[in-house]
């Protein structure tokens, strides 16, 4: 992509929750040769996303510093402790700067997926293009930045997909054999998944 391009594509990294049931922070454990954060914001930057927002709360500074030299920008939630992830996407969604053409949209958590998938799913057309792994929908989600002023006018009724069917907006779903897509580490079990799935597409 070209650099004019580039400024077109954004990214919003939600990261800003307790990690209660994983009984770890999530962001900084560690993942392929770096951590889980490092490897969300290099697949963004793969996609060719020229402005990466990492939304942040619990241990912000600890996460600040961890990703200082990344290129990225973190914002804070400062009410990550009682608010929900729509809450985080709409502090992230607001920092963004104008002009934006499309956000990939995906929370910390969600490590594996491939960067070759994120690109097809970048290739598609629709205002909110999403993954599916046999038949669960995963991330990152693809929004149009046009869409990006409705969605914040929503009152976070089930997070961004009920903002999307509250709105109107069409669901694209794509399929994909990329297991990473569907996989969040919300437990020690399921880090452990994501790992051996990293791994294995590493073969």
């Amino acid at each position: 992509m070209s650099s004019e391009e580039n400024k077109k594509l954004a990214a919003v990294i939600t990261a800003a929750g307790l990690s209660s049931r994983m009984g770890d922070f999530k962001p900084l454990l560690p993942f392929g040769e770096g951590s889980i954060i490092s490897r969300c914001v290099d697949n963004m930057k793969q996609a060719g996303a020229g402005e990466i927002i990492v939304v942040a709360g619990h241990r912000a500074e600890e996460l600040k510093a961890h990703l200082a030299g990344s290129g990225c920008k973190v914002v804070i939630n400062p009410r990550y402790a009682e608010s929900h992830m729509f809450d985080s996407l709409c502090i992230g969604l607001r920092a963004l700067e104008d002009g934006c053409g499309r956000v990939l949209i995906s929370p910390v958590d969600v490590p594996a997926a491939k960067a070759e998938t994120v690109k097809m799913l970048l290739e598609q057309e629709g205002g909110f293009v999403r993954p599916v792994f046999r038949g669960r929908a995963g991330h990152p989600v693809v929004l149009d930045g046009a869409l990006i002023p409705a969605i914040l006018s929503h009152g976070g009724e089930g997070g961004l997909r009920g903002a999307a069917e509250s709105l109107k907006i069409a669901i694209k779903d794509i399929e994909t054999e990329d297991e990473g897509v569907s996989v969040d580490a919300d437990t020690p079990e399921d880090y452990k998944r994501i790992l051996e799935i990293h791994r294995r597409d590493e073969k």
